[in-house]
């Protein structure tokens, strides 16, 4: 429903104007070509932080991250309550840095994973939105 560009410690893109207004385009686009009711709404960049610190305490949070000790995605998201907000972080392509992962934790956060080959960002936010939705339709 919602897409807000994170600054983060390795974000190679820098999401000026321009890019949020080409973003905004691309939701209508979709949203017209998939005949939803409703458009994704794209928010300002944030820093990733001031994020984490103005969130609802009651949503859920899931972490793309390549770590070992990651579970699955598929696996985290059969256990999600969706009737609480959730919100996906897809990382910038060198992932989040140590730092911004200890913060994640801190704030509750699962860490997940699409398996040992890394994706694109593009491709793991299709991916694992595709995954969600569909754990959350028709359960695992």
């Amino acid at each position: 429903d919602v897409f807000i560009p994170l600054k983060t410690e390795f974000s190679v893109v820098q999401a000026g104007r321009s890019r949020v207004e080409r973003w905004r385009g691309l939701a209508l686009a979709a949203a017209k070509q998939s005949r939803r009711f409703s458009i994704m709404t794209v928010q300002e960049p944030v820093r990733l932080n001031e994020f984490l610190s103005n969130r609802s305490a009651d949503g859920n949070m899931m972490v793309m991250h390549n770590a070992p000790d990651c579970l699955p995605i598929i696996e985290e998201a059969a256990k999600v309550d969706y009737s609480n907000d959730t919100t996906l972080f897809i990382g910038p392509e060198g992932g989040f840095s140590p730092v911004e992962i200890d913060n994640f934790k801190r704030y509750g956060a699962s860490l997940i994973t699409l398996g040992n080959h890394p994706l694109r960002t593009e491709t793991a936010t299709a991916v694992s939105l595709s995954i969600i939705q569909s754990v959350r339709s028709h359960g695992r």
